[in-house]
């Protein structure tokens, strides 16, 4: 295939996801998620991408972090390729059940590359479309992780936590959708449920070893300050795009999610 044809193909692929994004994401919809998002992220207005640049056609996201938007298509590179921690992690994971001969895990693995994708094409687009995804791969992670602990608390069939698991993802899914500029809070609500269905394990089976699980949530509570800090310009450097502080809330995150799957590793 020659640079033509490629450059041709590239088009007809955007001209398709505009034209899918239009029809899943009515403009009313959008309007009214902008403007609640708007309210609650400092009354910053979120401007689309360039007119003329490979994404400039699609809608913005509802919520924008400190690095600068470029006219190329990786809009946001230190937030894209920072993603790569959580690839790495979920090859890792699937390596390590290939050794242990133990596929129980296996969907930890699957839902951490999806996550490192759908986050580095919503950082790369910088679209209201890939942002949905990007927040439906995070439920896939705090989703199974919620199943794995109901399953410990009420033993279980395979089968029916994968019900459980499915029937969760549904939920939140359909909630996102109806509910976009509140995303951040339905994860937060998984982070919640995690936390206290695993604090109830702790009184039930203090023999339990946390090893793991305590740098998993000290990671995770170190990111969550670098995400606030970035979010809320408080350390912010928009030029820079080798690294930010959004980027590094994806490598710590990554990690944690590494520690959370030893933790469950070790519970067999």
């Amino acid at each position: 295939m020659n640079i033509k044809n490629l450059n041709k193909a590239i088009e007809t692929g955007f001209r398709l996801v505009r034209k899918i994004q239009s029809e899943i994401i009515p403009l009313d919809f959008y309007r009214k998620n902008f403007i609640i998002e708007i309210e609650v992220n400092m009354d910053i207005v979120i401007e689309p991408t360039f007119p003329g640049c490979p994404w400039g056609g699609f809608r913005p996201p509802t919520i924008k972090f400190c690095e600068e938007n470029l006219c190329s298509y990786v809009s946001q590179p230190a937030n894209s390729f920072s993603n790569i921690g959580f690839i790495v992690v979920g090859l890792y994971i699937l390596y390590q059940n290939r050794l242990d001969k133990n596929s129980r895990l296996n969907m930890f693995g699957y839902a951490s590359i999806l996550l490192g994708v759908s986050s580095f094409l919503y950082h790369a687009s910088f679209s209201f479309l890939m942002e949905f995804f990007d927040l439906s791969s995070m439920y896939l992670l705090t989703g199974l992780m919620i199943s794995l602990n109901i399953n410990r608390i009420i033993p279980i069939s395979k089968i029916f936590m994968y019900s459980v698991y499915g029937f969760i993802m549904f939920v939140s899914m359909t909630l996102l959708y109806n509910f976009k500029p509140y995303g951040i809070m339905i994860f937060t609500l998984h982070i919640v449920t995690l936390l206290f269905t695993e604090l109830y394990l702790y009184f039930k089976n203090k023999e339990i070893v946390y090893f793991n699980y305590y740098i998993a949530i000290g990671l995770f509570v170190l990111a969550y300050i670098v995400w606030l800090l970035d979010l809320f310009r408080i350390v912010c450097y928009p030029n820079n795009h080798f690294i930010q502080g959004h980027a590094i809330w994806h490598f710590l995150t990554a990690f944690s999610s590494l520690y959370l799957y030893r933790f469950y590793r070790n519970l067999r």
